[in-house]
């Protein structure tokens, strides 16, 4: 008897793996964490997950640098 194939890897490092069955089904590992999601609700997933990346970056910009005069220094 055949034992059913193994999801194709599509990416991964230390932290996350993804990989694609043979239905369609994207399998997302995060550490202890599987997903197994549609394609359509994985790319919705991604989308506000790439939105909330933006939004913190943004949120943690430090302040930005500035050139200031050496006679501003000695005040």
């Amino acid at each position: 008897m055949r034992s059913p194939p193994l999801p194709r890897a599509l990416a991964g490092d230390a932290t996350a793996r993804v990989a694609i069955d043979d239905a369609g089904i994207i399998h997302v590992d995060v550490g202890p964490l599987s997903l197994r999601l549609e394609h359509e609700i994985c790319a919705a997933l991604t989308t506000v997950l790439a939105r909330a990346m933006v939004r913190l970056a943004r949120e943690r910009r430090r302040p930005r640098l500035a050139v200031v005069d050496g006679a501003e220094l000695d005040r």
